[in-house]
């Protein structure tokens, strides 16, 4: 009698054991998986952190439930569906559902291993997504007349670095996250095709380890920039010490949509990341292969493996590709 509560229970477990384990819920998977699975610099931590937790509290309003009380054992093929209409029926595009339901049956798939309960089937997987084969167009290339237009207002009033920026980005078809994230290491002008090494490494992750992670080649006017961007920050940690932040890549994009593609275009699919677009059109243009167009932009291509993509057979493949990209500088 009188024995706090904290000491009884230390009791009763030492007498009878602590019993069977409680079923583990969604708010156990939602935080086992931030713990164990997400992980970067503080921006990207933040970010995928977020991205979570917003389609665990979206699949909550869906059902109705309390995550930290709803158990995985009662998970059904009808609760997904119900979220994945809950979520369509918000407005949200199929490519964003699509993303939103990969986020939590990652974390759902992770729980169900590290919890002991693989014996339970994950109702998301292979969640057919309505319209998930539609084409992707929230961003367009440039007309040709507006693309010379940014040039020419990048090229009066841009500092150094986005002039440099550009002209990489419009050699190379890269990403602007890849040209931006870039060390003086990733850059080499001696070998006979020079080129640029996009990977991953603390300052920048890239989208994809296995395919974008590659060698691309320099030539034109992408050369002269990266020669020029080296020269002058050789003895830095990176090529554009401006962008290189876990923040740069919003700089850089902002200052590239307000400063110079609005003061052109208006139209909300022009995008910095357009540019990306033309090279894919000039590429397809001027003839090269899509195994070769896969390689230089890095793209997943089926068959392709990490045998190909950042590794030394994709640098082998460097006159080849510096061939290909001659035929664009071409026409």
């Amino acid at each position: 009698e009188g024995v706090p509560l904290d000491q009884l229970a230390v009791i009763l477990a030492l007498n009878n054991g602590l019993g069977k384990a409680p079923s583990p819920t969604l708010g156990d998977a939602l935080d086992l998986y931030l713990k164990e699975k997400v992980s970067g610099t503080a921006r990207n931590v933040n970010k995928m952190s977020q991205r979570v937790e917003k389609v665990f509290r979206l699949a909550a309003e869906a059902l109705k439930i309390d995550i930290y009380e709803f158990r995985l054992a009662d998970l059904r093929r009808v609760h997904a569906k119900a979220l994945r209409d809950y979520l369509l029926e918000r407005g949200i595009k199929p490519s964003s559902v699509k993303r939103d339901i990969s986020s939590i049956k990652a974390a759902i798939n992770h729980a169900l291993v590290e919890l002991d309960h693989t014996h339970l089937a994950n109702p998301f997987n292979k969640l057919p997504i309505p319209f998930d084969n539609a084409p992707n167009n929230d961003r367009l290339p440039f007309p040709s007349d507006v693309l010379r237009q940014i040039d020419a207002l990048i090229d009066e009033k841009a500092n150094l670095e986005v002039k440099l920026i550009w002209k990489m980005l419009k050699g190379t078809g890269c990403r602007p996250s890849e040209i931006r994230g870039l060390r003086p290491s990733d850059v080499d002008l001696e070998s006979d095709v020079p080129f640029i090494f996009v990977r991953w490494h603390e300052g920048r992750r890239v989208k994809n380890i296995t395919y974008s992670t590659r060698y691309v080649p320099l030539l034109g006017d992408a050369l002269e920039a990266a020669r020029e961007a080296l020269h002058k920050t050789a003895d830095s940690e990176s090529l554009f010490p401006a962008y290189f932040d876990e923040r740069g890549i919003d700089r850089l994009s902002t200052d590239l949509r307000t400063k110079f593609v609005r003061k052109v275009t208006q139209d909300p699919k022009h995008v910095p990341y357009s540019l990306r677009h033309n090279f894919k059109d000039w590429l397809d243009e001027a003839g090269v292969s899509e195994y070769h167009r896969d390689c230089i932009q890095g793209w997943a291509r089926q068959g392709m493996d990490n045998k190909v993509y950042g590794s030394e057979n994709n640098k082998k493949l460097l006159p080849q590709l510096a061939q290909e990209l001659a035929k664009v500088a071409s026409k």
